[in-house]
């Protein structure tokens, strides 16, 4: 008996119908509709019904329908057949289960792979069926324990995956608890479920669970999968046991998550330090067997993770925990670092192996020393991962290594042993006897190539525990580069280790010479501060040096030390006779580099223009908008040169005339003789400076070079005529405005500068140091320069406004233009062709995971690397898929190896921009996982809009520029922390399991895209930013005309 739909619904013909239906929980449906098409078109798939389950409250159920068909356009559907009309309409081919809760279901139907001509003549209908089932009942269990699921299968022969068994925890309520479930699959069909094998004396699987904390009922379904058999039969009822020991299942026994975290363990007001936290374990349920580490991480008061450094990372929060045997208590030990804002831990499951791990909620925690032994400059060893630590080191200066070691009284062997040696620049051993200049209580063994210290053991007061603790110094041979130390005592022992290693302690005086110019590389590395005093010495000492003047001009612009560089390249400049050319030449450049950055200076322009150059040119109609772009299209297919393109493309339709300025030997492709090249873009032209070829340039002062391209701009307008000139943020971010500001001052024209990120720092890799370096401050001080003297400023995001504005910029002066898309651009491409891109890739079926960016550090992807491991260590096999260039990309697929989802993981390389669209299409999460950094924090990248645009649910890293974009209540987007691969991985999960989630983050981000971050709508915004400046201009006229 078929049921009609309870509501009205369209005329027949209509493209789309909605009609609701009355289904109870857990029973199944087919789906049919009278739908006529032309005989060679009618198919099983002509038309889908997507499929919206309701609760009694109104709410739709985020759990999936067994038997229904996941989709990127339409979400959860069933397929409904159309025929030629001789016949009647047939059912569906899917037969689908309501899931828990439902008390309706919502259909809305529409066109699939039906031809224009195809007619719908009747309503909806749904009909009732019963399957047969080989076992269906629900079981009580109880939240937070694991249960051992036996089922006994028999088959007339021996079958594989001949059934499976559905897994659904329910609350004590009787709502669905959302997945994933531990020890169970996951699949759009059918939920969280389980193979099951058969075979003719009755196959035996059993499969470990881990019951849900909020689950208080399990319901159990049987099907067929591939068996045809009609004797497929379950032997006895399906048996589920506690896998626990029942004195285990008491509530003062907490069972660790296999993803995520245990709920918080408060810990003693003691402060930082190495901490002893004591625990009862259970047993690693999987195996059988003890459990060997765990994991933890430290929250502070508000229950936020407080990152540590750790093996010479960082930021990690979380650490692995190496657990000793039970003591006379029946307690494990485990020594792990505690952060001064650490007010509770807790705990997770260390390894992919492990399912279930209970443990006893009276953790108690204690620090074993007071003061922090983890600070910079120490290296932890953990037993398992790094036993070898080495760094630069000089024969021109004294060593040090110091060492703390905490290790189990166990051990058969007491003493820790350290192995240290010394290497030339080659790696050639080098004789180390008689560099160790004191003992510290150790025993020494000298052998032809290393030096044994063995440390005596010392109590620590801690059950289990001793403590060995040496202060080392060395005078390395002559020729040493590197200085290596070894652990040699046995790993299971060293529970943790702090090794300090100075390759630069002291400066032996005697030992001072010019070549001491080769230790200040190394040095930097060590202590920014010894290298700056050691360069000095070198600078007073050895003044007429010709290779000291040649390493100190380098040194100095690596330390950002202006004033140091000035001294020493006017010395050099002093110098005369073609010996000293070369130094002369590098000195000129330095002494470059210094002046653009004077806040009193201004390229020149050359002659100045006549004062009507450009009054013969039309002052009324469209505007005249001459941009100053660092890279654009063709050259370039980054987020700033696509936002550069969209710029002047959208100003274009809106009425403007635009035109583009390159700087000067950009693109590199070798001088051209005339002064520019003119080419056309999507109608807009844009000029290249190509007279000087970028290989020329290198040997220029940037003045020069910045007078030549102002020079050349200024012709190049007045020639083509401009109302407004706007620069861009350039590579050292100011460089671009600077040349905008003199061109717009000869001209009398208005000059906006459009900020883009923070450049000042960029001149090496950031540290603490570099921020308030002289160079830093020096670069600072002239961005804010060219902000206060442009006529309006433009910025990228509110993020990056805040900034400018807490650095003295007028808020009214600055507009955010934000990063956007041409919509046109990202309409969803053929089936066809994304599904022949998927087939040359190699991608599966299964869901993809996927970021489109430049490979680089900062962007994270080696935490989406580990959080897809992460996944697949929950039985959720996941793709992905890495889009772009970069440095990074070699250790990411050495990542991949390691963690052993090379299979899964695809890298494709840079790609046309004009084919990116085809690469959305294939991923089903976009997720930014950028962490920590100046860019991440301020800068909005492009790639995130776009995959909106495409319709790409996100999930992103809770970096404020990234927060902004998918709004601080997760209404466009999941958010979990930088960094935190475990997080991520539950976040994907998620999605993955809630497609209904999914489908409505993926509604409210594309209505986001399209009402504001669309070109066509964000570029109007232009036009304020204009009148503005323009108003701006005539008064600062107007100022100086009163003044003259």
């Amino acid at each position: 008996m078929s049921q009609q739909a309870n509501e009205a619904v369209s005329a027949p013909g209509a493209h789309a119908r909605v009609a609701t239906f009355d289904v109870k929980a857990f029973e199944h449906y087919r789906f049919r509709i009278d739908a006529v098409d032309q005989a060679d078109a009618a198919n099983a798939r002509g038309l889908v019904g997507k499929l919206e389950f309701l609760a009694a409250d109104g709410r739709t159920l985020a759990a999936p329908a067994d038997g229904s068909i996941r989709t990127d356009r339409h979400g959860t559907v069933v397929y409904l057949p159309t025929h030629a009309g001789d016949d009647a309409a047939p059912w569906s081919e899917n037969r689908v289960t309501a899931p828990a809760e439902s008390v309706q279901v919502r259909v809305t139907v529409r066109n699939w792979k039906c031809s224009p001509q195809v007619v719908i003549a009747g309503a909806l209908e749904m009909r009732h069926e019963s399957v047969p089932e080989l076992f269906s009942d629900t079981f009580p269990v109880r939240g937070g324990v694991p249960y051992r699921l036996d089922l006994v299968l028999s088959d007339a022969a021996k079958v594989d995956r001949a059934a499976l068994v559905i897994v659904q925890y329910l609350t004590a309520a009787g709502a669905a608890v959302p997945g994933p479930y531990p020890g169970c699959l996951v699949s759009d069909q059918f939920g969280h479920y389980r193979y099951l094998s058969a075979n003719t004396r009755g196959a035996l699987t059993r499969i470990l669970l881990g019951v849900p904390a909020d689950a208080a009922t399990l319901r159990l379904t049987v099907r067929r999968w591939r068996s045809q058999n009609d004797a497929l039969e379950l032997t006895a009822p399906p048996i589920i046991e506690l896998d626990v020991p029942a004195t285990m299942v008491a509530p003062e026994w907490d069972m660790l998550p296999t993803s995520g975290w245990s709920a918080p363990y408060p810990l003693p007001e003691e402060g930082a330090g190495l901490m002893d936290l004591s625990l009862v374990r259970g047993a690693n349920l999987s195996s059988d067997e003890a459990i060997p580490a765990m994991a933890a991480q430290f929250l502070d008061a508000a229950g936020i993770p407080i990152p540590v450094l750790l093996n010479d990372l960082d930021g990690v929060e979380r650490q692995t925990l190496p657990l000793s045997a039970p003591d006379h208590e029946g307690r494990s030990h485990a020594f792990l670092w505690r952060p001064e804002a650490a007010v509770s831990i807790r705990l997770g499951t260390a390894g992919a192996t492990t399912r279930y791990v209970l443990v006893r909620n009276d953790l108690r925690a204690r620090n074993v020393i007071d003061q922090p032994m983890l600070h910079a400059g120490y290296t932890v060893l953990l037993p398992g991962e790094h036993t070898e630590a080495r760094c630069n080191a000089s024969p021109r200066w004294s060593a040090g290594v110091t060492v703390d070691a905490f290790m189990s009284v166990q051990a058969v062997r007491r003493a820790l042993s350290l192995q240290i040696a010394f290497q030339d620049a080659t790696g050639k051993a080098l004789n180390p006897k008689g560099t160790m200049t004191n003992t510290d209580g150790t025993t020494v063994i000298y052998s032809d190539s290393s030096v044994f210290v063995t440390l005596p053991d010392l109590p620590t007061g801690s059950p289990g525990l001793v403590h060995a603790n040496a202060t080392l110094r060395l005078l390395p041979p002559p020729g040493t580069a590197t200085l290596t130390v070894r652990m040699s005592g046995p790993e299971s022992r060293v529970l943790v280790a702090a090794l300090r290693m100075r390759g630069f302690d002291a400066m032996h005086e005697d030992r001072m010479s010019p070549d001491a110019v080769a230790d200040l590389l190394p040095l930097e590395e060590q202590s920014v501060e010894s290298a700056r005093l050691l360069a000095r010495q070198l600078q007073g000492r050895y003044p007429q040096e010709l290779r000291v003047q040649t390493h100190l001009l380098d040194a100095f612009r690596r330390l950002g030390e202006i004033d140091d560089i000035e001294r020493v390249a006017r010395q050099a400049l002093a110098t005369s006779g073609t010996a000293t050319a070369k130094l002369r030449l590098k000195a000129r450049v330095a002494l470059g580099s210094i002046q653009e950055l004077d806040t009193g200076w201004l390229p020149m322009v050359g002659m100045a223009p006549p004062r009507n150059a450009l009054s013969a040119l039309p002052q009324e109609g469209a505007l005249r908008v001459a941009h100053l772009f660092k890279t654009t299209v063709p050259v370039e297919n980054t987020g700033g040169a696509i936002r550069c393109l969209n710029i002047v493309n959208f100003q274009r339709k809106a009425g403007m005339l635009p035109l583009v300025v390159t700087p000067l030997g950009y693109p590199a492709r070798g001088g051209s003789g005339t002064p520019w090249e003119k080419e056309l873009i999507d109608q807009v032209p844009y000029f290249r400076l190509n007279c000087v070829g970028n290989d020329e340039l290198r040997v220029v002062p940037t003045p020069v070079q910045l007078d030549f391209t102002a020079m050349l701009t200024t012709r190049l307008l007045v020639q083509e005529g401009v109302d407004v000139i706007q620069a861009s943020s350039g590579y050292r971010g100011y460089e671009q405005a600077l040349v905008g500001l003199s061109v717009s001052r000869a001209l009398g024209v208005p000059f906006v500068y459009e900020v883009r990120s923070y450049h000042e720092h960029t001149w090496r890799a950031l540290s603490d140091w570099v921020l308030d370096a002289p160079h830093t401050r020096r670069r600072i001080e002239q961005e804010n320069r060219c902000m206060r003297e442009a006529d309006a400023v433009v910025t990228i995001c509110e993020t990056m406004k805040a900034g400018l504005v807490e650095r003295g910029i007028p808020p009214e002066k600055v507009f955010v233009v934000p990063n956007s898309v041409d919509l046109e651009h990202f309409a969803t491409p053929a089936q066809e062709s994304v599904d022949a891109l998927r087939g040359s890739l190699g991608l599966g079926q299964g869901p993809v995971v996927g970021y489109i960016s430049n490979v680089s550090m900062r962007e994270g992807h080696h935490v989406l690397l580990r959080a897809v491991a992460q996944a697949h260590a929950q039985g959720v096999a996941i793709q992905c898929l890495v889009v772009g260039k970069g440095r990074e990309l070699v250790q990411l697929r050495r990542l991949a190896q390691e963690l052993g989802i090379q299979s899964s993981v695809f890298f494709t390389g840079e790609v046309p921009h004009e084919q990116i669209s085809a690469y959305y299409s294939l991923i089903d999460i976009f997720v930014v996982p950028r962490v920590t950094d100046f860019a991440s924090d301020y800068v909005t990248p492009m790639k995130p809009f776009e995959a909106m645009a495409m319709r790409r649910p996100l999930v992103v890293s809770d970096r404020p520029a990234l927060i902004e974009i998918v709004g601080e209540n997760e209404e466009r987007g999941l958010i979990f922390p930088a960094g935190d691969h475990v997080a991520l991985a539950q976040r994907l999960v998620e999605l993955v399991c809630e497609p209904v989630r999914a489908e409505a983050i993926v509604k409210a981000a594309r209505e986001w895209i399209e009402t504001s971050r669309s070109w066509a709508g964000t570029i109007k915004t232009y036009e304020n930013v204009y009148a503005f400046a323009r108003q701006r201009a005539a008064a600062r006229r107007r100022d100086v005309g009163a003044q003259g």
